[in-house]
């Protein structure tokens, strides 16, 4: 037998092959239906698709113009909506504030916004800002007093005016303009004089245009200032700020020194005057404004006997009924004497302007009213009078009354009347005098009804 050979032992090696070399299986690739040839066939198997066609310039070209035409549109309609808006406003404010109307648009409007900013109506209104205000009253007394404008026909009391050191100039001469005209100029001067007395502790920096009070400006003359509220604009320095506003007598002496104001528009800025200057304790000074107010009550009267004690301001219940500016006068310096402590003084003063209320005439009685008809309550009636409403401009309202003449017993003054019986009262009760004598003035009632 012959040996097996030891080679059989060994497995059969598999032949080498190159690594990652492609098997070679033509039946499992894609085989073309047609023949591709180099010169049949494009190199690019995707071809460049044409984003920018004739059709889509043109629809290109129209969705851009259908939206520009719709933005004119809704632009268009919201100016329009906007213009409409701010007309019926203007209406609004026009009926409610009554600009004059010889005035130029752009001075009523400034007059109705000033108006507006101030009204106490105002559900929107938060706070007064009168460092706004102040600033629309400037502007607007300014039109006022501006030849080339409103201001047309104004004559200066001598020549260049009149100047007074601390005042500044005095007022014009306004009797040739209308009474409205006279009636505007007033209320201006008025309301700048109102933002003056808010302004006095405040200043100003003029490159920030912002408005401070002193009390919370950092400077040499405040070294310790006071706190700002949260929220509220860093302060500027002392040295970087300005007064605010001018002083308050700016304003009032203008009205005193105008001539064409009526002598109750004249007493009122008087008597204003006074009262801010007891509020910055100058009482003697103030006593001294209501004494000029007392003479301008009294420039009027026609009667033989003095109304007014000029030395002590009590009413003389003989010298017949008094005027309305001389009870306004009297009442102010029986309130001034009494903010100085001198209930002696006060005293007598209410009690005499009491009395001369307790003789003022009764308002006439009304004759006997016709039976209202029933208004036609139809929807073209209705509709009619809203739009005549709308349309037709309502009359300027009627001047008031001059306080010259002695006013009646209106609800109005019995108000007032009920004012003074508790000054009064109050004034007696905070004497040391005994409680039978504090109820004694209770028998004015009797003996003068």
């Amino acid at each position: 037998m012959r040996p097996r050979l030891p080679i059989r032992r060994i497995p059969l090696l598999r032949p080498f092959r190159p690594p990652n070399a492609p098997a070679l299986r033509p039946f499992t690739g894609n085989t073309l239906a047609r023949p591709n040839l180099p010169y049949l066939s494009n190199s690019s198997q995707r071809p460049t698709a044409r984003f920018l066609t004739v059709e889509t310039k043109q629809w290109f070209k129209d969705e851009v113009k259908k939206g520009m035409k719709y933005t004119a549109y809704i632009y268009t309609f919201v100016a329009l909506g906007l213009i409409i808006t701010f007309g019926i406003y203007q209406e609004r404010f026009e009926r409610q504030y009554h600009p004059p109307p010889e005035w130029r648009w752009v001075t009523r409007y400034q007059w109705k916004m000033a108006m507006h900013a101030e009204d106490p109506e105002n559900p929107d209104l938060a706070f007064v800002d009168y460092a706004n205000t102040g600033s629309v009253y400037q502007l607007l007394i300014a039109r006022l007093e501006d030849p080339n404008r409103e201001g047309a026909g104004l004559q200066e009391q001598g020549e260049g005016g009149i100047l007074v050191e601390g005042v500044g100039r005095t007022g014009f001469d306004i009797s040739n303009k209308s009474e409205q005209w006279r009636r505007g100029y007033y209320g201006a001067l008025m309301g700048a004089a109102r933002a003056a007395e808010h302004l006095d502790d405040c200043v100003r920096d003029p490159v920030r245009m912002l408005v401070f009070p002193k009390s919370v400006v950092p400077g040499p003359s405040n070294p310790n200032p006071k706190p700002i509220p949260p929220g509220a604009a860093i302060p500027s320095r002392e040295e970087d700020c300005e007064k605010a506003y001018e002083s308050p007598e700016t304003f009032y002496m203008r009205i005193l020194t105008t001539k064409g104001f009526t002598e109750k528009q004249r007493v009122d800025a008087a008597l204003a005057y006074g009262a801010w200057l007891d509020f910055k304790e100058t009482h003697d000074t103030a006593l001294e404004m209501y004494k000029w107010a007392m003479d301008i009550a009294t420039s009027s009267s026609t009667s033989t006997k003095p109304v007014i004690d000029k030395a002590t301001g009590t009413i003389d219940p003989t010298a017949g009924p008094p005027s309305a500016n001389v009870l306004s006068v009297a009442t102010a310096i029986a309130v001034h004497h009494a903010l100085c402590s001198n209930l002696a003084l006060a005293l007598p003063v209410f009690i005499s302007i009491l009395r001369s209320r307790r003789s003022l005439p009764d308002p006439p009685s009304n004759p006997l009213l016709e039976p209202a008809r029933d208004g036609d309550t139809s929807i073209a009636k209705t509709i009619a009078s809203f739009i005549h409403d709308i349309f037709v401009v309502p009359p300027y309202p009627p001047p008031p009354p001059d306080g010259t003449e002695p006013p009646q017993r209106t609800s109005q003054e019995l108000c007032e009347e009920a004012g003074v019986m508790t000054n009064i009262g109050e004034i007696l009760f905070a004497s040391k005098s005994s409680k039978n004598e504090q109820g004694g003035w209770v028998g004015l009632d009797e003996g003068s009804s």
